[in-house]
Formats: C-alpha cells, structure tokens, sequence
C-alpha cells in the first residue's frame, strides 16, 4: 500500500494462520511471549533470531517483546509500561474533501486566493494527477494552484469535465419539470465534494455548466427548455 501513502497493523496470537506473505512483507515486527514451539520457530527465523534465542520467545515476561524492522542489524528486546488511565480512541476521520472545497472557491471566483499549506497543496496536486480529464483541464487546474486565474470560458470548460457536463446535460432534459432539473444539478454539484448546502461556489459552479451547455449544438432544446439561465444574469 506504499502507493497510496497507507500501512496497515496486523495482530494475532497465532502466527502460524497468517499468510506467509504477511510474515514476509511486513517491515516491523513485534512479537510478545508465544508458548507454541512452532510459532517461535516461524516467526523467530523471520527476524534473524539465533536457536537459543528463539527458545526465549517462549518465556517473555509480560510487556516485553522482541522488535525487529528489515533495516536492523538484529531485533532487540523492549519493555513497555503498563497503560493504566486515558479516554477510549475514538476514529475521527480526516476530511480530505476540505482543501478540494478551498480550491473549487479559488478556481469559481467565489473566494478569495486562500493560501494552502504544504500538504494542502500536495494534496490537490495528486488529486489533479489522478483525474481522468485530458491534460487541458488539468494544466487550468495546475494554473490555478500555482497562483493563476482562468477567463471566463476556462471555466466553463473546468466546470464541464470536471462535474461530467454530459451527464448533467441528461439529467437536465430528464427531469421533470426545470425546478427539478436545476435542483437535481445543484445536488449532484454539491455531493461531489461534500459542499455545504448554502455554499456559494454551488450556484457558481452550477451557472458555469449552464453556460458551457449553450455552447454545445446538441444541447440546444435544453437551452430552449431553461431559457431563464443567461450567462451574464445568471440563475433566476
């Protein structure tokens, strides 16, 4: 998983159920007291450890374990202390969406140039890189990180590939009435990116679309059917 920047803690209390490719590819190694002589063995020879020293494994007092990592010389012995208070781990997933939705704000004109941290920006950039749009789109997108603004017609263009403007232009003409239609866009537009419900770059980006389908011969009976979206006034 090195190439999504992930790693993963694998436990058991016996070695021997586990995948070989576990034993093998794991980088560090941390193994507590192992009563069984065939765990000792197999998890011993998978950390350089001598005979007698496999033995030992067997007789580890508590909190007290045998660490290893591929680049050591030989694993060495660590005790831990004994974790007598603190609160229960609670999992509080990271919003990676968060420094998309500051860049969309940039990118639309509804925010001011905000300046992104490292990670932020490192962020967005491998985002950009993993985007199927052709390499104009991403260089707009490039641009825009690096401090650079698009015309108005760049972001139409933007708007159009990144939220799939074909599938919008069906959505359009299917819906019910243009009530629905607008408000299933705006919903679409919004669950992209976890945008808050009144944020503004949702209109903005819902009104560059609507501009680049008036471009687009073929969607020339949905510009008929929505006349009330003009691209210098806007969404009524």
């Amino acid at each position: 998983m090195r190439t999504y920047g992930e790693g993963f803690i694998i436990a058991d209390q016996a070695p021997d159920l586990l995948d070989e490719a576990v034993i093998r590819n794991t980088n560090t190694k941390i193994i507590l007291r192992l009563p069984n002589e065939a765990d000792c063995h197999l998890v011993g020879k998978a950390i350089a450890l001598r005979d007698e020293q496999i033995h030992e494994l067997a007789k580890l007092p508590a909190f007290v374990a045998a660490v290893y990592q591929n680049d050591w010389v030989e694993a060495v012995l660590c005790k831990s202390e004994r974790f007598e208070s603190g609160k229960p781990y609670a999992y509080e997933p990271k919003d990676y969406n968060a420094p998309l939705r500051k860049f969309m704000s940039v990118l639309f004109g509804t925010a001011d140039r905000t300046e992104l941290n490292a990670e932020e920006h490192e962020l967005i950039l491998n985002w950009i890189d993993r985007l199927e749009n052709g390499d104009y789109t991403k260089g707009l997108l490039r641009s825009v990180l690096n401090g650079g603004t698009l015309t108005a017609q760049q972001k139409q263009v933007a708007a159009y590939n990144l939220f799939q403007g074909q599938k919008m232009a069906l959505m359009l003409r299917d819906a019910a009435d243009n009530t629905q239609g607008m408000e299933r866009l705006k919903q679409e537009i919004r669950s992209s990116f976890r945008f808050d419900a009144g944020d503004a770059v949702i209109d903005a980006i819902r009104q560059q679309l609507c501009n680049a389908l008036m471009t687009i011969g073929s969607c020339e009976d949905i510009v008929r059917r929505y006349e009330f979206v003009k691209p210098k006034g806007g969404l009524s």
